[in-house]
Protein backbone atom coordinates (compact mmCIF):
# COMPACT_ATOMS: atom_id res chain seq x y z
CA UNK A 1 0.00 0.00 0.00
CA UNK A 2 1.49 3.33 -0.87
CA UNK A 3 0.56 6.77 1.16
CA UNK A 4 1.51 9.68 0.44
CA UNK A 5 2.58 13.31 2.06
CA UNK A 6 1.51 16.24 0.52
CA UNK A 7 3.12 19.71 0.92
CA UNK A 8 0.38 22.16 0.52
CA UNK A 9 2.21 25.23 0.32
CA UNK A 10 1.39 29.35 0.24
CA UNK A 11 3.28 29.56 -3.21
CA UNK A 12 4.24 26.16 -4.03
CA UNK A 13 2.56 22.73 -3.38
CA UNK A 14 4.34 19.19 -4.20
CA UNK A 15 3.57 15.58 -2.88
CA UNK A 16 5.76 12.52 -2.69
CA UNK A 17 5.97 8.70 -2.16
CA UNK A 18 8.36 6.38 -0.99
CA UNK A 19 10.21 4.35 -3.30
CA UNK A 20 10.80 0.22 -3.43
CA UNK A 21 14.03 0.87 -1.20
CA UNK A 22 11.87 3.25 1.53
CA UNK A 23 13.66 6.82 -0.09
CA UNK A 24 11.51 9.72 -0.86
CA UNK A 25 10.91 10.68 -4.19
CA UNK A 26 8.98 13.40 -5.94
CA UNK A 27 5.55 12.65 -8.33
CA UNK A 28 6.35 15.51 -11.21
CA UNK A 29 3.67 17.95 -12.00
CA UNK A 30 4.12 16.92 -15.65
CA UNK A 31 1.69 20.03 -16.32
CA UNK A 32 4.87 22.53 -16.04
CA UNK A 33 7.52 19.87 -16.11
CA UNK A 34 8.54 20.63 -12.46
CA UNK A 35 8.52 19.05 -9.20
CA UNK A 36 6.01 21.43 -7.90
CA UNK A 37 2.89 22.94 -8.81
CA UNK A 38 1.68 26.68 -8.30
CA UNK A 39 -0.86 27.51 -5.36
CA UNK A 40 -2.59 29.15 -7.83
CA UNK A 41 -6.49 28.57 -8.58
CA UNK A 42 -8.23 29.89 -11.46
CA UNK A 43 -11.67 29.57 -11.98
CA UNK A 44 -12.85 29.96 -15.80
CA UNK A 45 -16.18 31.76 -15.72
CA UNK A 46 -19.07 29.23 -17.20
CA UNK A 47 -16.57 26.48 -16.83
CA UNK A 48 -16.70 23.59 -13.84
CA UNK A 49 -12.62 22.58 -14.06
CA UNK A 50 -11.09 24.81 -12.35
CA UNK A 51 -7.36 25.78 -13.45
CA UNK A 52 -4.52 25.15 -11.15
CA UNK A 53 -0.52 25.71 -11.12
CA UNK A 54 1.43 28.33 -13.66
CA UNK A 55 -0.66 29.21 -16.09
CA UNK A 56 -3.58 29.63 -13.66
CA UNK A 57 -0.81 32.21 -12.10
CA UNK A 58 -0.60 33.58 -15.44
CA UNK A 59 -4.14 34.44 -15.60
CA UNK A 60 -3.78 36.99 -12.70
CA UNK A 61 -2.73 39.52 -14.79
CA UNK A 62 -5.74 39.23 -17.21
CA UNK A 63 -8.67 38.15 -14.60
CA UNK A 64 -7.27 38.87 -11.18
CA UNK A 65 -11.02 38.57 -10.23
CA UNK A 66 -10.93 35.38 -10.84
CA UNK A 67 -7.51 34.21 -9.26
CA UNK A 68 -6.93 32.79 -6.09
CA UNK A 69 -3.34 32.81 -4.96
CA UNK A 70 -1.50 32.83 -1.36
CA UNK A 71 -4.72 31.18 -0.10
CA UNK A 72 -2.73 29.06 2.60
CA UNK A 73 -1.83 32.26 4.58
CA UNK A 74 -5.70 32.51 4.93
CA UNK A 75 -7.04 29.12 5.96
CA UNK A 76 -8.87 28.48 9.24
CA UNK A 77 -8.61 32.37 10.49
CA UNK A 78 -11.76 34.15 11.40
CA UNK A 79 -12.23 37.84 9.13
CA UNK A 80 -10.55 36.29 6.33
CA UNK A 81 -11.24 38.77 3.56
CA UNK A 82 -10.76 41.89 5.46
CA UNK A 83 -7.02 40.05 6.40
CA UNK A 84 -6.73 39.28 2.56
CA UNK A 85 -7.68 42.73 1.67
CA UNK A 86 -4.60 44.17 3.59
CA UNK A 87 -2.69 42.07 0.91
CA UNK A 88 -4.73 43.58 -1.74
CA UNK A 89 -6.20 39.63 -2.66
CA UNK A 90 -9.40 38.12 -2.21
CA UNK A 91 -10.14 35.43 0.34
CA UNK A 92 -13.30 34.70 -0.71
CA UNK A 93 -15.19 34.45 -4.19
CA UNK A 94 -18.17 34.23 -5.89
CA UNK A 95 -17.83 32.13 -8.85
CA UNK A 96 -21.25 31.73 -10.85
CA UNK A 97 -23.22 31.48 -7.81
CA UNK A 98 -20.71 29.37 -5.85
CA UNK A 99 -18.67 30.59 -2.85
CA UNK A 100 -15.40 29.57 -3.00
CA UNK A 101 -13.24 30.31 0.66
CA UNK A 102 -9.42 29.11 1.53
CA UNK A 103 -10.61 25.62 2.25
CA UNK A 104 -12.51 25.02 -0.80
CA UNK A 105 -9.65 26.80 -3.05
CA UNK A 106 -7.40 24.49 -1.36
CA UNK A 107 -9.43 21.53 -2.13
CA UNK A 108 -9.01 22.46 -5.57
CA UNK A 109 -5.16 22.18 -5.07
CA UNK A 110 -5.23 18.74 -3.66
CA UNK A 111 -7.40 17.52 -6.17
CA UNK A 112 -4.88 18.94 -9.07
CA UNK A 113 -2.27 17.11 -7.07
CA UNK A 114 -3.95 13.96 -6.50
CA UNK A 115 -5.08 14.22 -10.39
CA UNK A 116 -1.94 14.54 -12.10
CA UNK A 117 -0.20 11.96 -9.88
CA UNK A 118 -3.26 9.37 -10.51
CA UNK A 119 -2.22 10.04 -14.43
CA UNK A 120 1.11 8.45 -13.50
CA UNK A 121 -0.35 5.51 -12.17
CA UNK A 122 -0.49 6.67 -8.57
CA UNK A 123 -3.48 5.74 -6.69
CA UNK A 124 -2.73 8.88 -4.09
CA UNK A 125 -5.98 8.15 -1.12
CA UNK A 126 -3.94 7.62 1.91
CA UNK A 127 -1.67 10.90 3.22
CA UNK A 128 -0.34 13.31 5.15
CA UNK A 129 -0.61 17.06 4.53
CA UNK A 130 1.99 19.30 6.19
CA UNK A 131 1.52 22.70 8.18
CA UNK A 132 3.37 25.28 9.70
CA UNK A 133 4.11 24.72 13.50
CA UNK A 134 2.54 27.07 15.10
CA UNK A 135 -1.15 26.56 12.77
CA UNK A 136 -3.80 26.90 15.45
CA UNK A 137 -6.57 24.04 15.96
CA UNK A 138 -8.71 25.87 13.35
CA UNK A 139 -5.72 26.73 10.58
CA UNK A 140 -4.76 22.45 11.39
CA UNK A 141 -8.78 21.51 11.22
CA UNK A 142 -9.36 23.39 7.94
CA UNK A 143 -6.06 22.15 6.47
CA UNK A 144 -7.85 18.40 7.05
CA UNK A 145 -11.55 19.47 5.82
CA UNK A 146 -9.31 20.56 2.42
CA UNK A 147 -8.16 16.53 2.18
CA UNK A 148 -11.19 15.38 3.34
CA UNK A 149 -13.55 17.09 0.32
CA UNK A 150 -10.80 16.06 -2.09
CA UNK A 151 -11.73 12.95 -1.24
CA UNK A 152 -8.65 12.09 0.41
CA UNK A 153 -8.01 9.74 3.79
CA UNK A 154 -6.13 12.11 6.18
CA UNK A 155 -4.19 10.17 8.09
CA UNK A 156 -2.37 12.80 10.15
CA UNK A 157 -1.15 16.60 9.83
CA UNK A 158 2.68 17.25 10.54
CA UNK A 159 4.33 20.28 11.42
CA UNK A 160 6.52 21.55 7.93
CA UNK A 161 9.71 22.27 10.38
CA UNK A 162 9.35 18.70 11.52
CA UNK A 163 8.90 16.87 8.27
CA UNK A 164 12.17 19.07 6.98
CA UNK A 165 14.03 17.85 9.76
CA UNK A 166 12.75 14.27 9.37
CA UNK A 167 13.98 13.94 5.83
CA UNK A 168 17.22 16.10 6.57
CA UNK A 169 18.26 13.48 9.66
CA UNK A 170 16.69 10.17 8.09
CA UNK A 171 19.44 7.83 7.51
CA UNK A 172 22.20 10.66 7.98
CA UNK A 173 23.54 10.64 11.52
CA UNK A 174 24.68 8.16 14.11
CA UNK A 175 25.26 10.50 17.04
CA UNK A 176 22.83 12.62 18.90
CA UNK A 177 22.25 16.75 17.18
CA UNK A 178 20.73 19.82 18.16
CA UNK A 179 19.31 21.42 15.42
CA UNK A 180 16.97 24.86 14.78
CA UNK A 181 15.09 24.56 11.85
CA UNK A 182 14.57 28.50 10.06
CA UNK A 183 12.00 27.81 7.91
CA UNK A 184 10.53 31.15 5.81
CA UNK A 185 7.96 29.66 3.46
CA UNK A 186 5.46 31.67 1.02
CA UNK A 187 3.48 33.02 3.55
CA UNK A 188 4.38 31.61 7.16
CA UNK A 189 7.65 31.74 9.10
CA UNK A 190 8.34 29.03 11.56
CA UNK A 191 10.98 28.11 14.08
CA UNK A 192 12.02 25.16 15.81
CA UNK A 193 14.92 23.39 17.68
CA UNK A 194 15.06 19.53 17.08
CA UNK A 195 16.79 16.72 19.21
CA UNK A 196 17.69 14.30 17.49
CA UNK A 197 18.41 11.18 19.46
CA UNK A 198 20.53 8.29 18.74
CA UNK A 199 20.73 4.85 20.56
CA UNK A 200 22.82 2.15 20.84
CA UNK A 201 20.90 0.16 18.15
CA UNK A 202 20.59 2.95 15.95
CA UNK A 203 17.27 3.78 16.44
CA UNK A 204 16.36 7.47 15.69
CA UNK A 205 13.96 9.79 17.60
CA UNK A 206 13.13 13.45 15.90
CA UNK A 207 11.85 15.18 18.85
CA UNK A 208 10.55 18.76 18.19
CA UNK A 209 11.07 20.55 21.74
CA UNK A 210 10.26 23.99 21.00
CA UNK A 211 8.67 25.82 17.99
CA UNK A 212 7.70 29.37 17.14
CA UNK A 213 6.76 32.20 14.59
CA UNK A 214 4.02 33.88 12.78
CA UNK A 215 1.77 32.36 10.37
CA UNK A 216 1.44 35.97 8.70
CA UNK A 217 5.30 36.49 8.21
CA UNK A 218 6.15 34.90 5.04
CA UNK A 219 8.27 35.24 1.26
CA UNK A 220 4.50 37.05 0.36
CA UNK A 221 5.68 39.85 2.35
CA UNK A 222 9.03 40.27 0.93
CA UNK A 223 7.29 40.08 -1.94
CA UNK A 224 4.28 43.33 -1.39
CA UNK A 225 7.36 45.41 -0.02
CA UNK A 226 8.79 45.14 -4.00
CA UNK A 227 5.25 45.62 -5.15
CA UNK A 228 4.93 48.84 -3.27
CA UNK A 229 8.33 49.86 -4.57
CA UNK A 230 7.72 49.52 -7.95
CA UNK A 231 3.97 51.03 -7.94
CA UNK A 232 5.25 54.48 -6.27
CA UNK A 233 8.57 54.55 -8.61
CA UNK A 234 5.95 53.89 -11.34
CA UNK A 235 3.62 56.32 -10.34
CA UNK A 236 6.57 59.05 -9.47
CA UNK A 237 7.76 58.55 -13.47
CA UNK A 238 5.10 58.92 -14.90
CA UNK A 239 4.00 62.33 -13.11
CA UNK A 240 0.67 60.41 -11.54
CA UNK A 241 -0.63 59.71 -8.12
CA UNK A 242 -0.43 55.58 -7.08
CA UNK A 243 -4.40 55.95 -6.10
CA UNK A 244 -4.71 57.03 -10.24
CA UNK A 245 -3.09 53.35 -10.93
CA UNK A 246 -6.01 51.14 -12.59
CA UNK A 247 -6.38 46.93 -11.77
CA UNK A 248 -5.13 45.94 -14.69
CA UNK A 249 -1.58 48.09 -14.06
CA UNK A 250 -1.44 46.57 -10.68
CA UNK A 251 -1.75 43.19 -12.31
CA UNK A 252 1.37 43.95 -14.65
CA UNK A 253 3.12 45.49 -11.55
CA UNK A 254 2.40 42.48 -9.43
CA UNK A 255 3.78 39.75 -12.11
CA UNK A 256 7.02 41.29 -12.03
CA UNK A 257 7.54 40.91 -8.41
CA UNK A 258 8.68 37.13 -7.91
CA UNK A 259 11.45 37.48 -11.16
CA UNK A 260 12.51 40.31 -9.81
CA UNK A 261 12.86 38.73 -6.01
CA UNK A 262 14.70 35.91 -7.62
CA UNK A 263 17.09 37.36 -10.49
CA UNK A 264 18.61 40.07 -6.78
CA UNK A 265 18.98 36.94 -5.30
CA UNK A 266 22.05 35.94 -7.47
CA UNK A 267 22.70 39.42 -9.32
CA UNK A 268 23.06 43.05 -7.80
CA UNK A 269 20.54 45.10 -9.63
CA UNK A 270 17.67 44.48 -12.24
CA UNK A 271 15.76 46.84 -14.63
CA UNK A 272 12.14 46.39 -14.59
CA UNK A 273 10.48 46.93 -17.60
CA UNK A 274 6.50 48.03 -17.69
CA UNK A 275 4.76 47.82 -20.97
CA UNK A 276 1.29 50.30 -20.30
CA UNK A 277 -0.79 51.86 -23.06
CA UNK A 278 2.26 51.55 -25.52
CA UNK A 279 4.65 52.94 -23.38
CA UNK A 280 7.41 51.64 -21.46
CA UNK A 281 9.12 52.21 -18.01
CA UNK A 282 11.87 51.07 -16.84
CA UNK A 283 12.85 51.01 -13.21
CA UNK A 284 15.94 49.62 -11.60
CA UNK A 285 16.15 48.34 -8.42
CA UNK A 286 19.16 47.28 -6.49
CA UNK A 287 19.90 44.88 -4.17
CA UNK A 288 20.80 46.56 -1.37
CA UNK A 289 17.87 48.65 -1.97
CA UNK A 290 15.70 45.51 -1.41
CA UNK A 291 17.58 44.36 1.54
CA UNK A 292 17.05 47.74 2.88
CA UNK A 293 13.17 47.99 2.06
CA UNK A 294 12.67 44.66 3.69
CA UNK A 295 15.60 44.57 7.31
CA UNK A 296 12.45 44.89 9.19
CA UNK A 297 10.95 41.47 8.14
CA UNK A 298 14.19 39.31 8.48
CA UNK A 299 14.71 41.36 12.14
CA UNK A 300 11.72 40.01 12.93
CA UNK A 301 12.33 36.19 12.14
CA UNK A 302 15.38 36.89 14.60
CA UNK A 303 13.46 37.96 17.58
CA UNK A 304 11.23 34.68 16.97
CA UNK A 305 14.30 32.79 17.06
CA UNK A 306 15.41 34.47 20.20
CA UNK A 307 12.28 33.88 21.92
CA UNK A 308 12.50 30.13 20.98
CA UNK A 309 16.15 29.55 22.47
CA UNK A 310 15.03 31.84 25.30
CA UNK A 311 12.15 29.46 26.33
CA UNK A 312 13.81 26.63 25.32
CA UNK A 313 16.45 27.86 27.66
CA UNK A 314 19.32 27.32 25.20
CA UNK A 315 21.84 29.87 23.48
CA UNK A 316 23.11 30.08 20.11
CA UNK A 317 25.79 27.84 20.44
CA UNK A 318 24.17 25.03 21.89
CA UNK A 319 22.64 24.13 18.05
CA UNK A 320 25.54 21.70 15.88
CA UNK A 321 23.49 23.01 12.90
CA UNK A 322 21.21 25.59 11.79
CA UNK A 323 18.74 23.87 8.89
CA UNK A 324 17.55 26.39 6.02
CA UNK A 325 14.31 25.57 4.89
CA UNK A 326 11.56 27.49 2.39
CA UNK A 327 11.79 28.90 -1.19
CA UNK A 328 12.22 32.42 1.13
CA UNK A 329 15.46 31.43 2.44
CA UNK A 330 17.17 31.56 -0.94
CA UNK A 331 17.17 35.16 -0.59
CA UNK A 332 21.21 35.81 0.75
CA UNK A 333 20.02 38.43 3.19
CA UNK A 334 18.32 35.41 4.99
CA UNK A 335 21.86 33.18 4.80
CA UNK A 336 23.82 36.17 5.50
CA UNK A 337 21.72 36.79 8.81
CA UNK A 338 21.55 33.82 9.98
CA UNK A 339 25.44 33.39 9.69
CA UNK A 340 25.75 36.17 11.68
CA UNK A 341 23.37 34.95 14.41
CA UNK A 342 25.26 31.47 14.89
CA UNK A 343 28.80 32.10 14.32
CA UNK A 344 29.40 28.61 15.42
CA UNK A 345 26.57 26.71 14.06
CA UNK A 346 26.71 24.47 10.47
CA UNK A 347 24.37 26.23 8.45
CA UNK A 348 22.61 24.04 5.79
CA UNK A 349 19.84 24.56 3.37
CA UNK A 350 18.72 21.20 2.20
CA UNK A 351 17.00 21.06 -0.52
CA UNK A 352 14.58 23.95 0.33
CA UNK A 353 11.82 23.83 -1.86
CA UNK A 354 11.20 19.82 -1.54
CA UNK A 355 12.84 18.95 1.62
CA UNK A 356 9.38 19.57 3.75
CA UNK A 357 7.55 16.82 1.20
CA UNK A 358 10.05 14.64 1.48
CA UNK A 359 10.09 14.26 5.15
CA UNK A 360 6.03 13.89 4.71
CA UNK A 361 6.50 11.00 2.78
CA UNK A 362 8.61 9.80 5.79
CA UNK A 363 6.09 10.75 8.05
CA UNK A 364 3.25 8.99 6.57
CA UNK A 365 5.41 5.64 6.27
CA UNK A 366 5.85 5.99 9.75
CA UNK A 367 2.24 6.73 10.94
CA UNK A 368 0.65 3.90 9.16
CA UNK A 369 3.33 1.58 10.52
CA UNK A 370 2.52 3.06 14.25
CA UNK A 371 -0.93 4.14 13.81
CA UNK A 372 -2.71 2.13 11.25
CA UNK A 373 -0.92 -1.61 10.61
CA UNK A 374 -4.39 -2.49 9.40
CA UNK A 375 -3.56 -0.35 6.26
CA UNK A 376 -0.60 -2.21 5.12
CA UNK A 377 -1.92 -4.90 2.97
CA UNK A 378 -0.98 -8.95 3.05
CA UNK A 379 0.57 -8.21 -1.05
CA UNK A 380 2.90 -4.90 0.51
CA UNK A 381 4.24 -7.03 3.46
CA UNK A 382 5.51 -10.23 1.76
CA UNK A 383 6.85 -7.51 -0.85
CA UNK A 384 8.97 -6.06 1.92
CA UNK A 385 10.35 -9.22 3.40
CA UNK A 386 11.04 -11.04 -0.67
CA UNK A 387 14.65 -12.22 -0.27
CA UNK A 388 17.43 -11.49 -3.17
CA UNK A 389 18.47 -14.12 -3.65
CA UNK A 390 15.85 -15.53 -4.74
CA UNK A 391 13.90 -13.29 -7.18
CA UNK A 392 16.09 -10.33 -7.36
CA UNK A 393 14.14 -8.23 -5.50
CA UNK A 394 15.87 -5.56 -3.02
CA UNK A 395 15.10 -6.85 0.43
CA UNK A 396 13.83 -3.72 2.78
CA UNK A 397 16.27 -3.71 6.05
CA UNK A 398 14.64 -4.41 9.21
CA UNK A 399 17.40 -2.71 11.31
CA UNK A 400 17.00 0.79 12.71
CA UNK A 401 13.60 2.68 13.34
CA UNK A 402 13.45 6.55 13.10
CA UNK A 403 10.46 8.08 15.01
CA UNK A 404 9.41 11.39 15.64
CA UNK A 405 7.94 13.19 18.32
CA UNK A 406 5.24 15.95 17.76
CA UNK A 407 4.19 18.29 20.79
CA UNK A 408 1.21 21.00 21.46
CA UNK A 409 2.28 24.72 20.00
CA UNK A 410 -0.76 25.98 21.88
CA UNK A 411 -2.06 25.38 25.49
CA UNK A 412 -5.84 24.46 26.19
CA UNK A 413 -7.66 25.07 29.47
CA UNK A 414 -11.60 25.48 30.62
CA UNK A 415 -12.10 28.70 32.01
CA UNK A 416 -14.10 27.91 35.27
CA UNK A 417 -14.18 29.64 38.83
CA UNK A 418 -11.07 29.87 40.82
CA UNK A 419 -10.82 29.90 44.64
CA UNK A 420 -7.52 31.63 45.76
CA UNK A 421 -6.38 31.14 49.74
CA UNK A 422 -7.07 34.68 50.62
CA UNK A 423 -11.09 33.69 50.42
CA UNK A 424 -11.42 35.22 46.72
CA UNK A 425 -12.42 33.84 43.69
CA UNK A 426 -11.92 34.47 40.16
CA UNK A 427 -13.06 33.53 36.61
CA UNK A 428 -10.25 32.33 34.54
CA UNK A 429 -8.58 29.96 32.07
CA UNK A 430 -7.23 26.90 34.07
CA UNK A 431 -4.65 25.35 31.94
CA UNK A 432 -4.42 21.27 31.61
CA UNK A 433 -2.41 20.70 28.32
CA UNK A 434 0.62 23.21 27.71
CA UNK A 435 2.59 23.81 24.56
CA UNK A 436 5.45 21.22 24.56
CA UNK A 437 3.36 18.45 25.43
CA UNK A 438 3.45 15.38 23.50
CA UNK A 439 1.04 14.41 21.54
CA UNK A 440 -1.47 12.65 21.81
CA UNK A 441 -2.77 14.64 24.76
CA UNK A 442 -5.43 13.65 26.95
CA UNK A 443 -5.66 15.58 30.17
CA UNK A 444 -8.26 15.42 32.93
CA UNK A 445 -9.45 18.04 35.89
CA UNK A 446 -12.37 17.71 38.30
CA UNK A 447 -14.23 21.09 39.29
CA UNK A 448 -17.30 22.03 41.25
CA UNK A 449 -20.81 22.30 39.60
CA UNK A 450 -22.03 25.81 41.00
CA UNK A 451 -25.76 25.06 39.92
CA UNK A 452 -27.77 22.48 38.13
CA UNK A 453 -26.78 23.67 34.50
CA UNK A 454 -23.02 23.34 33.71
CA UNK A 455 -21.81 25.01 30.76
CA UNK A 456 -17.75 25.67 30.21
CA UNK A 457 -16.21 27.30 27.79
CA UNK A 458 -12.77 26.09 26.38
CA UNK A 459 -9.87 28.75 25.34
CA UNK A 460 -6.13 28.20 23.30
CA UNK A 461 -3.75 30.51 24.46
CA UNK A 462 0.30 30.74 24.50
CA UNK A 463 0.59 30.59 28.17
CA UNK A 464 3.92 28.24 29.58
CA UNK A 465 3.73 25.56 31.89
CA UNK A 466 6.24 27.25 34.03
CA UNK A 467 4.92 31.13 33.39
CA UNK A 468 4.52 33.12 36.65
CA UNK A 469 0.58 33.28 35.95
CA UNK A 470 -0.71 29.53 36.00
CA UNK A 471 -4.56 31.54 35.30
CA UNK A 472 -5.19 33.39 32.35
CA UNK A 473 -7.84 36.17 31.54
CA UNK A 474 -10.68 34.66 29.01
CA UNK A 475 -12.45 36.53 26.65
CA UNK A 476 -15.57 36.81 28.12
CA UNK A 477 -17.27 36.69 32.13
CA UNK A 478 -19.30 34.42 33.16
CA UNK A 479 -22.19 36.26 32.18
CA UNK A 480 -21.29 37.44 28.97
CA UNK A 481 -19.11 40.71 29.95
CA UNK A 482 -16.16 41.07 27.45
CA UNK A 483 -12.89 40.74 29.20
CA UNK A 484 -9.18 41.84 27.94
CA UNK A 485 -6.74 38.95 28.27
CA UNK A 486 -3.32 39.84 27.70
CA UNK A 487 -3.00 39.95 23.66
CA UNK A 488 0.69 38.43 23.76
CA UNK A 489 -1.06 35.38 25.02
CA UNK A 490 -3.04 34.72 21.88
CA UNK A 491 -6.24 33.53 23.75
CA UNK A 492 -9.04 32.06 21.41
CA UNK A 493 -12.38 30.86 22.27
CA UNK A 494 -12.79 27.11 21.01
CA UNK A 495 -16.40 25.64 22.20
CA UNK A 496 -18.20 25.19 24.68
CA UNK A 497 -19.95 21.82 26.13
CA UNK A 498 -22.84 22.25 28.76
CA UNK A 499 -24.85 19.88 30.90
CA UNK A 500 -28.45 20.66 32.57
CA UNK A 501 -29.99 17.92 34.52
CA UNK A 502 -31.74 19.12 37.81
CA UNK A 503 -29.97 16.31 39.21
CA UNK A 504 -26.79 17.57 39.52
CA UNK A 505 -26.44 20.23 42.76
CA UNK A 506 -24.15 22.43 43.72
CA UNK A 507 -20.65 21.00 45.15
CA UNK A 508 -21.23 17.84 42.80
CA UNK A 509 -18.21 16.83 40.89
CA UNK A 510 -17.98 17.73 37.34
CA UNK A 511 -14.90 15.97 35.30
CA UNK A 512 -13.28 17.95 32.52
CA UNK A 513 -11.31 15.88 30.01
CA UNK A 514 -9.55 17.66 27.05
CA UNK A 515 -7.95 15.49 24.03
CA UNK A 516 -6.06 16.99 21.35
CA UNK A 517 -4.37 15.11 18.96
CA UNK A 518 -3.21 16.06 15.07
CA UNK A 519 -6.35 14.70 13.91
CA UNK A 520 -8.57 17.25 15.90
CA UNK A 521 -9.73 18.41 19.49
CA UNK A 522 -12.75 17.83 21.96
CA UNK A 523 -13.67 18.35 25.15
CA UNK A 524 -15.73 16.38 27.87
CA UNK A 525 -17.89 17.62 30.21
CA UNK A 526 -18.89 14.90 32.86
CA UNK A 527 -21.36 14.93 35.80
CA UNK A 528 -19.81 12.10 37.98
CA UNK A 529 -22.66 11.65 40.41
CA UNK A 530 -25.30 10.38 37.33
CA UNK A 531 -22.62 9.92 34.64
CA UNK A 532 -24.45 12.44 32.11
CA UNK A 533 -21.74 13.58 29.82
CA UNK A 534 -21.64 16.41 26.75
CA UNK A 535 -18.81 17.11 24.32
CA UNK A 536 -17.78 19.60 22.19
CA UNK A 537 -15.40 19.35 18.91
CA UNK A 538 -13.78 22.12 19.07
CA UNK A 539 -15.02 24.17 15.85
CA UNK A 540 -14.96 27.52 14.30
CA UNK A 541 -17.04 29.97 11.56
CA UNK A 542 -13.97 29.61 9.88
CA UNK A 543 -13.97 25.46 9.23
CA UNK A 544 -16.99 23.71 8.39
CA UNK A 545 -19.17 21.70 10.22
CA UNK A 546 -19.45 18.20 8.88
CA UNK A 547 -22.97 18.70 7.21
CA UNK A 548 -21.24 20.92 5.05
CA UNK A 549 -18.15 18.95 4.77
CA UNK A 550 -20.48 16.72 3.12
CA UNK A 551 -22.25 18.74 1.18
CA UNK A 552 -19.17 20.02 -0.44
CA UNK A 553 -17.28 16.11 -0.73
CA UNK A 554 -20.96 15.95 -2.85
CA UNK A 555 -19.68 18.85 -5.12
CA UNK A 556 -16.02 18.69 -5.44
CA UNK A 557 -16.96 14.45 -6.44
CA UNK A 558 -17.83 15.43 -9.46
CA UNK A 559 -15.14 18.16 -10.28
CA UNK A 560 -12.24 17.44 -12.34
CA UNK A 561 -8.95 20.21 -12.42
CA UNK A 562 -6.84 20.80 -15.29
CA UNK A 563 -3.35 22.73 -15.45
CA UNK A 564 -4.18 23.93 -18.82
CA UNK A 565 -6.39 27.39 -19.41
CA UNK A 566 -7.16 26.32 -23.02
CA UNK A 567 -8.34 23.34 -22.92
CA UNK A 568 -12.28 22.72 -24.05
CA UNK A 569 -13.98 21.48 -21.26
CA UNK A 570 -15.68 18.18 -22.26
Amino acid sequence: MAVYGIDLGTTYSAIATLDENRKPVIIENQDDATPTIDSVVYFPEGSSEPVVGKQAKDMAVIEPDRVAQFIKRYIGKENVEEIAKRDGLHAIFDFDGNLENPITISTCILKRIAEYAYNQGEDVHDVVITCPAYFTDDERRATRQAGEIAGLNVLDIINEPTAAALSYCYSRYKEDKRILVYDLGGGTFDVTIVDMQVDDDGNVVVDAIRTGGNNKLGGVDWDNRLYDYLKTEFAAQNGIDISDLDPELFSLIRAKVEPTKITLSRQPARNVTINYNGEPTTIEITKEKFEELTKDLVDQTMKFVDDVLNKAKLTTDDMSEVLLVGGSTLMPMIMDTVKEKFPNSKIIRNDPHLAVVKGAALFADITVKEKYPHLIDEETTDQLHESPINNGAQQVPSGPTTKTVVRLSHSYGPAVVVPFEDGTEKFLIDNLAYIGDKLDVEVSETYRARSSVVEVAFYSNDSERDSEEHYVTPLKDRDGTELWPDPSLNVKYMGSARLENSRIQAGDSITVTITVTNKGSYVTVRHDESGDVDSCEFVSESTFSQEEIEENKDRFSIIKTRGDVNRTEK
